[in-house]
């Protein structure tokens, strides 16, 4: 009894560090700190730079999917007065309201992430971002599970 005692405690303490390792580190992190040197200051900007373009990548692949979505689904809405009213208007606007709501979880998860280090610490800003590269990163491969069909 003792031992499962000493096995949930221990669990409880290696868990929070196992999330915070697994999604406030990464390759981006690391290539940002040996380029400059472990300059912090360079290797924020670097890390704040990968973190932007991936975000304008994330941004460019969402537009991509949601015209895809208008072009692919335009057949009406049956019991629907509206004639505008499609398949895919209906699609996009909760596709492009579920993109607004996934942008306020990572956000949100990814300040709850670095908190564990501390707000006032070097690294809270720099673990924030590398855990929004990382979701972001997962989640463009779920947008591309979609796998709407390109319109020529």
């Amino acid at each position: 009894m003792k031992l499962n005692s000493y096995a949930v405690i221990f669990l409880a303490f290696l868990l929070p560090t196992k999330v915070w390792a697994e999604l406030s580190q990464g390759s981006e992190s690391d290539f940002c700190y040996k380029q400059n040197n472990d300059d912090y200051h360079r290797a924020h900007d670097c890390l704040t730079q990968k973190k932007n373009d991936l975000f304008i990548q994330y941004k460019r692949i969402v537009d991509d999917v949601n015209n895809r979505i208008l072009k692919n689904y335009d057949g009406p809405i049956f019991k629907s007065d509206d004639p505008d009213l499609t398949v895919g208007t209906v699609y996009s606007k909760y596709f492009l309201e579920s993109q607004k709501d996934w942008e306020k979880y990572r956000e949100k998860i990814c300040l709850g992430v670095a908190s564990e280090i501390g707000e006032d610490t070097y690294d809270y800003q720099p673990a924030i971002d590398q855990c929004e590269i990382n979701l972001t990163k997962r989640h463009i491969d779920e947008i591309k599970m979609m796998d709407i069909p390109t319109v020529p």
